[in-house]
């Protein structure tokens, strides 16, 4: 059976929040491995000149890297937050008979 609830906005939150902690988490230490590896790459490539067109072709492919990283973060939380409303809508059309 269908176990139906209806959460506060603070429940809702809360719900939301565990698993953007645990997402969160991952996403700072990806960032410390991230600045790690660029920190590597910088001191390998320190005798490329940063104005050469292959360190700007090599600075615009991290750029890309990093922003679609950043961009799948947002859309993987905001899908987790369109699931706990969607269940909240449901529920509450359930209970008002709609």
């Amino acid at each position: 059976m269908l176990s139906l609830q209806v959460l506060s906005f603070k429940e809702l939150r809360a719900q939301f929040s565990v698993g953007f902690g645990a997402k969160s988490a991952g996403i700072i230490e990806g960032g410390r491995e991230m600045a790690r590896l660029m920190a590597d790459t910088l001191s390998a490539l320190s005798t490329l000149g940063r104005a050469s067109p292959a360190w700007t072709l090599y600075t615009a492919h991290i750029a890309d890297i990093i922003v679609a990283g950043l961009r799948r973060c947002a859309l993987v939380s905001l899908r987790y937050l369109r699931s706990l409303v969607s269940k909240q809508i449901l529920i509450l059309m359930f209970l008002s008979g709609k």
